[in-house]
């Protein structure tokens, strides 16, 4: 099964099973499948998702605010979020981070991201933080 890029979907045993493989022999080293989960995240170093039409909606809202924020994955890592509240008052995500840590270079690229999706078409951006270190750093 292949979703609409061509990429396999999660629910293709095939490809989950040629993941886990190159997961658990890139090093030539043998590991034991009890957490692959595990494992395959240590192999990323960092996967950014830009939702289009959201960064649209965004730049028709009247409210200029983009709130950030991390939190922490059960297994490994960090998912930095971008979100901003529309007219009706629900939280939208816009974009999100996966990252081994909190840092400011992970920031520096999910915010590069959304200026490339087209945020740097608003006047301008209040940014909303609960001040993490690592943001201050960008």
């Amino acid at each position: 099964m292949e979703n609409y890029e061509g990429i396999p979907s999660t629910t293709d045993n095939n490809a989950n099973k040629d993941v886990q493989e190159s997961a658990n022999k890139d090093d030539g080293q043998e590991r034991d499948n009890t957490n692959t989960n595990t494992k395959m995240f240590k192999h990323i170093t960092a996967i950014t998702c830009v939702i289009k039409p959201l960064v649209d909606c965004f730049l028709n809202n009247p409210s200029p605010v983009i709130y950030l924020d991390a939190s922490f994955c059960s297994n490994y890592g960090k998912l930095l979020s971008a979100m901003f509240m529309d007219a009706n008052h629900h939280i939208q995500p816009i974009a999100c981070h996966f990252c081994g840590e909190e840092t400011g270079v992970d920031y520096t690229l999910l915010l590069t991201a959304l200026m490339e999706a087209g945020l740097n078409e608003r006047e301008y951006l209040v940014f909303n933080s609960d001040g993490s270190a690592a943001i201050s750093m960008v």
